[in-house]
């Protein structure tokens, strides 16, 4: 039976005889193909992961017809770039030339009520849930612990998300707000931040920047640069004291500093000023806040490199812990003063792609009333607070948020239930109880939480306070009594509330249920030579890296290193172990990373505003050049090739790999 006549009649009798069927935007390249060709598709390390080629060396260049894609057969162009319509007979050809496409056009087309059927019948298939069904976040450099659930997604006939989604993050002061409904979680839509001083009457705060004239401070975005220093009494509290830099969130992406914009940074040809950008390539223009905000001055308008752009002028603030340091008017040195301050947050008002469709966040005195699209699509909000009650409703049927003492609930619409018992790590913290600058001491005790699904399955989260060390770091003491050394400008170490366990229970599992374990290395910590403290400073035998070891249900052990040497590894992950017994283990996997200086992308990147922790290397861009895997006695290597003649390897001015080569060979 040949392919096409094998894909008339049922793909059961198709795979017996060892043809595979794929959706058609997936083509497969046969066996003989790949080898006499070596095509990229079966590459897989585009980012920097590791491939595993079975033929032995290649190169493949990114550019190369061939070597980087095929075409999808929905959407074939001829070289000029216009689209083109392959005729049934043609597209049946190609499978002669050792190119397999799934959907060849002696398959019948279906017409839309069976596309009607097929979308009703994968949204009405029940699935198993996996273990990533609770949404946590884990970053393994320190061990913090967060989640991510998004709870409502309506699909629509663009690429923009009309979704509600909640997050949660530990360590929050006990005066923290708990929000209506939600209880400890919070919105997980699009904002930008930044924590600073309270408004003091008298006293230009809140976010503002340090402008001459004063009366500029609220052009935050036109004048985007630090914030001013602030007095108590006749005690100053500098920016870099109180204030950690600005920042931008994206669900799924995480949160990224707002840096300014250097003459390098790639910016649109509109003629607008772009004063600020992210390392990843997101430029910020000037807008107007929202007049319902009850702020004055600039908000901000994101826009990404896909073109999207995402305005933010709709403000708040939430309260965010007080800062203290010692009175500089008391000669005791025994008495402090206290800056009260707030987070606020430019939250998203609208979204639009560069299309012209949008979706627009509506606000109101209760907080967000609605997310609509322009295709029809919307999702509305109503709050009680009476019995601290969110109701988010879609089409007649409702998602309905609870917090009832100290346990958050959502209530899905077909009756069934989460439930959240997060108190305890919500406020779990440390506090740094000692002022030593070589040596550190914090508060803190273990935490427990839980999530449980409407399926019965439950997890439990321990945390414990864990230490983290840096290295090379210079040594600079900052006094605070007379007589004490004080507390250092930038640490070597520090103390965190970090992931210790996470157990899971419920039907069809082990009655003790499954567990992971969380292991944190040494904290391999030191000064940069050249200053006193001699006990603590670094040598040749130093380490520059730190590890983590997750010991699965099964026994198995994964080891993760970080580089954790000051301004030159610290965060990159540089080493993964799988199937760890000692000093050994199953399959390694290395990382190496091209200097981010280097051409022609060293220019593009912004300049941090803030002056301590890791400066501008969070800033700049820190691009994979080689990734090796050992596993079995051989070894597989993707690397960035060094011969495009732009720099010492081949990147283009995003850092994005131009030209690859892959290859393996036995370990000796």
């Amino acid at each position: 039976m040949d392919e096409a006549a094998c894909m008339r009649e049922s793909l059961t009798g198709c795979r017996t005889q060892g043809i595979s069927h794929r959706d058609e935007r997936l083509p497969i390249v046969h066996e003989q193909v790949k080898r006499g060709l070596s095509l990229a598709s079966d590459r897989g390390g585009g980012q920097g992961r590791p491939s595993e080629p079975r033929y032995g060396f290649r190169v493949s260049s990114a550019f190369a017809f061939l070597g980087q894609r095929l075409p999808r057969v929905s959407d074939l162009h001829d070289l000029q770039g216009r689209r083109t319509h392959k005729p049934a007979g043609l597209r049946c050809l190609l499978l002669a030339a050792g190119l397999s496409f799934a959907a060849c056009s002696l398959a019948e087309d279906i017409g839309v009520p069976d596309q009607y059927a097929r979308n009703i019948q994968a949204r009405s298939g029940v699935s198993a849930l996996t273990l990533d069904v609770f949404g946590e976040v884990v970053n393994l450099y320190n061990g913090s612990l967060g989640f991510a659930q998004g709870d409502i997604s309506i699909p629509g006939n663009n690429g923009l998300e009309v979704r509600f989604g909640r997050k949660f993050s530990t360590g929050h002061d006990p005066a923290s707000l708990v929000r209506t409904g939600l209880g400890y979680w919070e919105p997980d839509i699009p904002y930008i931040y930044g924590v600073f001083g309270q408004p003091i009457s008298g006293v230009v705060s809140g976010w503002v920047v340090e402008t001459d004239p004063p009366s500029d401070a609220n052009k935050r975005c036109s004048y985007f640069s630090r914030p001013p220093a602030i007095f108590v009494k006749a005690t100053s509290f500098e920016a870099d004291e109180y204030w950690a830099g600005n920042h931008l969130y994206l669900p799924g992406k995480g949160s990224e500093e707002m840096l300014v914009r250097t003459t390098g940074v790639t910016i649109p040809s509109d003629g607008i000023n772009y004063p600020a950008a992210t390392t990843s390539g997101v430029v910020f223009r000037c807008v107007a806040l929202d007049s319902s905000s009850g702020a004055s001055g600039d908000g901000f308008e994101a826009v990404l490199p896909d073109g999207t752009v995402y305005t933010f002028n709709h403000v708040e603030s939430i309260y965010a812990s007080s800062l203290k340091k010692p009175d500089d008017t008391d000669s005791s040195g025994t008495s402090n003063v206290v800056l009260p301050r707030r987070e606020v947050r430019f939250y998203v008002g609208r979204v639009q792609d560069r299309f012209g469709n949008s979706v627009v966040y509506n606000w109101g005195a209760s907080g967000l009333q609605s997310i609509v699209a322009s295709d029809g699509r919307r999702i509305d909000f109503t709050v009680s607070a009476s019995d601290n009650r969110l109701t988010a409703t879609v089409a007649g049927k409702s998602w309905i948020y609870t917090h009832a003492g100290d346990v958050d609930s959502l209530q899905l619409p077909d009756g069934s239930s989460w439930t959240y018992r997060l108190k305890d790590l919500f406020y779990a913290r440390t506090r740094v109880v000692n002022l030593n600058c070589d040596t550190i001491s914090t508060s803190g005790t273990d935490y427990t939480g839980s999530i449980s699904t409407p399926s019965g399955a439950l997890a439990e989260y321990g945390l414990s306070v864990v230490t983290f060390g840096r290295s090379y770091v210079p040594r600079a003491c900052g006094p605070v009594l007379t007589g004490v050394p004080g507390y250092p400008i930038e640490p070597y170490l520090t103390r965190g509330v970090a992931m210790k366990s996470r157990r899971v229970t419920g039907p069809g599992l082990p009655q003790s249920g499954l567990t992971w374990q969380y292991a944190y290395g040494a904290p391999n910590n030191c000064w940069k030579p050249g200053n006193s403290a001699t006990s603590y400073t670094c040598n040749t035998s130093s380490p520059v890296t730190r590890s983590v070891e997750i010991h699965d249900p099964s026994g198995a052990v994964t080891r993760y290193t970080y580089g954790n040497r000051y301004l030159v590894n610290e965060g990159l992950l540089v080493k993964q172990e799988m199937g760890v017994s000692g000093s050994s283990a199953a399959q390694t996997t290395t990382y190496e990373y091209a200097d981010p200086d280097a051409a022609p992308y060293g220019s593009n990147h912004g300049v941090s505003l803030t002056a301590f922790t890791d400066r501008d290397f969070s800033a700049k861009k820190k691009p994979k050049q080689k990734v090796v895997t050992v596993r079995n006695g051989r070894g597989f290597t993707w690397q960035v090739a060094s011969d495009c003649g732009v720099g010492p390897y081949c990147f283009d001015g995003f850092a994005r790999p131009t030209k690859v080569i892959e290859s393996s060979a036995p370990v000796p």
